[in-house]
């Protein structure tokens, strides 16, 4: 069953035909790997946070693009393997994708309201009046009330 993954590309500085050359090549690698592409996002040119060596270079700053794509799990060794390999790119990482949890409604302005006006309290306070606690001690004389 196929898995979502997030990968961040760094491509090193290229004209802008040649970065979506770079994009579609690696988007053709998932595909043929048998993967599905959600979503291609471009971050833009910026500088990197550290020199980074690859091939013998040198770099300071990249064009960085973010992939969500599905793909089998067994083959995402092969996908880095193959990205490692790529001259363009500089530096990736795949990592799992985790799903998002649901969003429940909004409850702000009941939360804001005080404590003895909100329902939530009030049914606790309700509980804490019905359940007296029942002390078996198994002693006939109970000393601690007055």
């Amino acid at each position: 069953m196929p898995t979502t993954y997030e990968a961040l590309f760094i491509l090193r500085v290229l004209r802008k035909p040649d970065i979506a050359a770079v994009i579609k090549r690696t988007a053709l690698q998932v595909m043929e790997q048998g993967g599905f592409i959600r979503r291609i996002q471009s971050l833009g040119a910026r500088q990197l946070p550290y020199r980074m060596r690859k091939d013998k270079f040198n770099y300071t700053e990249g064009h960085y693009f973010l992939m969500d794509f599905d793909a089998p799990p067994r083959q995402t060794k092969d996908l880095l393997d193959y990205f490692s390999r790529d001259e363009d790119l500089v530096r990736c990482s795949m990592q799992k994708k985790e799903e998002k949890e649901e969003i429940g409604p909004c409850t702000l302005p009941e939360e804001c309201l005080p404590p003895p006006f909100r329902d939530d309290v009030k049914a606790m306070i309700e509980i804490g009046y019905k359940e007296k606690p029942q002390y078996d001690t198994g002693v006939d004389i109970y000393p601690f009330n007055k």
